[in-house]
């Protein structure tokens, strides 16, 4: 079973300056950027466009979960539990 994790992007112009806010928080470090390349930043990262909105200025993003060893293991024996059905 494939695990995710999502990231939202959104940016807005304003006075000739570029600004980005991911997951809800600015993010300076794309800050003045143009859009393709913040997006293949984000896709250097593993992270695929999986929506646009209508405006073309907010984007979602997934990308396959990596679990850790510990965290891994345990998803295992919890998946592998009986279930009462």
């Amino acid at each position: 079973m494939n695990r995710w994790e999502y990231l939202t992007l959104e940016f807005s112009k304003s006075y000739g300056a570029t600004a980005y806010v991911l997951n809800g928080e600015k993010f300076s470090k794309f800050h003045n950027l143009e859009l393709h390349v913040a997006l293949n930043e984000l896709g250097k990262q593993g992270w695929e466009v999986v929506s646009i909105n209508g405006d073309g200025n907010y984007f979602a993003f997934k990308r396959p979960l990596i679990l850790k060893t510990g965290q891994l293991k345990a998803q295992q024996a919890q998946s592998s539990a009986p279930t009462n059905q």
